[in-house]
């Protein structure tokens, strides 16, 4: 998949239900190494991930289990 969406006038986009797109993934339409993400009804090609990503993301984790681990309600 290339940015269908971007390249295409809106009006020819069919956008798609929760149950359409689990259908999809459960009759294996993507195999394993597919990177996509379903949002507002449309399938899009999700980046690559870096190494730069999963250092923001680990900072991100050790960040909220230090605020979640201080806070008492």
């Amino acid at each position: 998949m290339t940015g269908v969406a971007a390249e295409t006038d809106l009006s020819e986009v069919h956008r798609l239900t929760p149950a359409e797109y689990h259908q999809m993934v459960e009759a294996g339409t993507f195999d394993e190494d597919t990177r996509v993400e379903f949002i507002d009804g449309l399938i899009l090609d999700m980046s690559p991930k870096t190494t730069e990503h999963e250092r923001a993301i680990r900072w991100l984790l050790k960040r909220l289990v230090t605020v979640l681990s201080a806070w008492r309600p």
